[in-house]
């Protein structure tokens, strides 16, 4: 194949070669890329994610997809009902994006960034910066067009646009005062409905009186030390006075036991017993009893006692011996337990086992005890399963532990009723992202339906790993695929990835039966550590995923 240029991926001839093919490689290579890269349309409806790639044309023809990159302008048409994500080559490209479609914005980024966001209508132009998609113009306005101060009382500099400078007074509806000053020393009130005015000024630790409605408060003249505010009646502001004379009239210690030392007024010295029942002792005594020499005998248990006059008490270490029996709360057994180790039950006593070492597995035996061992070298280890529900996306992340895993699936659904195929990707930076260049796989497939398939794909430089044996494209709800696939992710001379397995389709709208075999690989910087299963178009309805270790040795 001939070269092509860095960006738009256009053919670039070499001299002396292409005898008989020049004109289709020119024409599919080049005229046909130009001819989309300046006046293309490339039109997405729907909520499901786009990506968009580079595809190269050859003399045998141009190659151009429904997701080809280098077309100039991307048009939305129909419902949106969630954000539509548009990712597009991380490369330097310009795109005229026009958002026809209705209910939700559109997101347009570069893989792995946030990108710009494209209102319902709007109409702009996007570039890739070297980071990510940023909008250079856009047809919605994000200025202000014009302003009005409505009923604030507030009054712009200039009719309604340009540089606004607010004159006026903010108005008591607004939040406002309505005042331009006030009196110093005076405080803000009502006169009317809507309208604040400024009181006098209020005496200094005076207080404030209401006037009433329609009145702006006053206040109290100062009062005299020890001098209350006493009400005037009605009519009348309070004012502060001296307390009238009196106190105590009269007086009685009712069941206490006080007596009072004059009869009920006056200066009143109790004299007399606090009663029991007045929380007193009832007595003038005192002397009261030492329970070391004025008490005899034992209290009981039932008085709060102990029962006895000993002092010496069990010592658990000292004065106790035997084995607490399980049915009393102790375990029958005077086994130490193992640090790491694991309790099991004997039949009558609690033991322990030994602790195991990295990689074993707790073995039964029907007549003793568990005990650790290490698995045999092609021993499958459960590790997890993922049940899909309409998910874009099915991963795998943390492969770390083995070199080789093993994941099943069973009736993967799509969600999309149109052709599409089942896809395997790649990552090395567990799941943060992953690859869309450079696979190679191979598939020897048998099919079966009225006439009979048969067949073999073999692709390198791909952006997935293709697991379907042919196009799924019966309605969503005929077509699934289940399948098997062995990861070897230990390094090796030439591939960090290698893996093979077996798959089997159904597409019951061409009554067609697929199975196949096969094998792909990718060239890695480091080791895989993640796996990504996806739909190429539409998301995941059902299927359920089991991932399984194979122990290493």
């Amino acid at each position: 194949m001939a070269a092509t240029t860095t960006l738009l991926g256009l053919v670039t001839p070499t001299q002396g070669t292409l005898s008989g093919t020049w004109g289709d490689t020119v024409n599919y290579g080049i005229s046909d890329y130009l001819d989309i890269a300046i006046a293309g349309t490339l039109s997405f409806a729907g909520d499901g994610a786009i990506t968009l790639a580079n595809t190269t044309g050859s003399a045998s023809g141009n190659a151009i997809t429904s997701t080809t990159a280098q077309y100039m302008v991307i048009r939305i048409t129909g419902t949106q009902t969630v954000t539509k994500v548009i990712t597009g080559p991380s490369y330097s490209k310009l795109y005229m994006v026009d958002h026809a479609g209705a209910t939700s914005a559109v997101t347009f980024k570069a893989s792995g960034q946030t990108g710009v966001s494209v209102a319902v209508g709007e109409k702009c132009f996007v570039y890739y910066n070297g980071t990510d998609y940023v909008k250079v113009a856009g047809s919605v306005n994000t200025g202000v067009t014009t302003f009005t101060a409505g009923t604030t009382g507030f009054t712009p500099s200039t009719a309604t646009s340009g540089a606004v400078t607010l004159a006026g007074t903010l108005a008591v509806a607004n939040g406002g005062t309505g005042l331009t000053a006030g009196t110093s020393g005076g405080i803000p009130a009502y006169t009317a409905s809507g309208t604040l005015t400024s009181s006098g000024v209020l005496n200094q630790y005076g207080v404030v009186i209401g006037g009433g409605a329609g009145a702006v408060p006053t206040s109290t003249a100062v009062g005299t030390a020890t001098h209350v505010l006493t009400s005037n009646g009605a009519g009348v502001a309070p004012t502060f006075q001296a307390l009238p004379g009196g106190g105590v009239t009269t007086f009685n210690a009712g069941t206490t036991g006080f007596t009072p030392s004059t009869a009920t007024s006056g200066a009143v010295t109790l004299a007399g017993t606090l009663a029991i029942a007045n929380g007193g002792t009832g007595t003038t005594s005192t002397t009261f009893a030492n329970l070391t020499t004025n008490v005899t005998g034992t209290l009981p248990i039932a008085n709060g006692g102990t029962g006895t006059t000993s002092t010496t008490f069990a010592n658990l270490t000292t004065n106790v011996t035997g084995t607490l029996p399980i049915a009393n709360g102790g375990t029958n057994g005077t086994a130490t337990p193992t640090a790491n180790g694991v309790v099991y039950g004997t039949g009558s006593t609690i033991a322990y086992t030994a602790a195991g070492t990295t990689g074993q597995v707790l073995t039964a035996t029907t007549s003793s005890a568990p005990t650790w061992a290490t698995p045999s070298s092609s021993a499958l280890v459960y590790i997890s399963q993922v049940v899909a529900s309409n998910s874009a996306t099915v991963s795998f992340t943390g492969l770390t532990v083995y070199d080789n895993y093993m994941i099943i699936w069973s009736k993967a659904f799509p969600t999309a009723a149109s052709t599409i195929l089942f896809t395997m990707l790649t990552s090395i930076d567990n799941g943060s992202s992953y690859a869309t260049t450079s696979y190679t796989y191979g598939m020897p497939i048998i099919g079966s339906n009225s006439t009979g398939l048969s067949g073999v794909a073999a692709v390198t430089n791909s952006t997935y790993i293709n697991l379907s044996p042919d196009n799924m494209n019966a309605t969503a709800a005929d077509c699934s695929i289940s399948g098997q696939v062995t990861l070897n992710l230990k390094d090796s001379t030439k591939f960090n990835f290698q893996s093979w397995g077996q798959v089997a389709m159904y597409n019951d709208g061409g009554n067609t039966h697929f199975s196949g075999a096969f094998s792909a690989a990718r060239k890695e910087t480091s080791a895989t550590n993640a796996i990504r299963f996806k739909f190429t178009s539409g998301n995941i309805s059902t299927g359920t995923f089991r991932l399984y270790g194979i122990v290493n040795s």
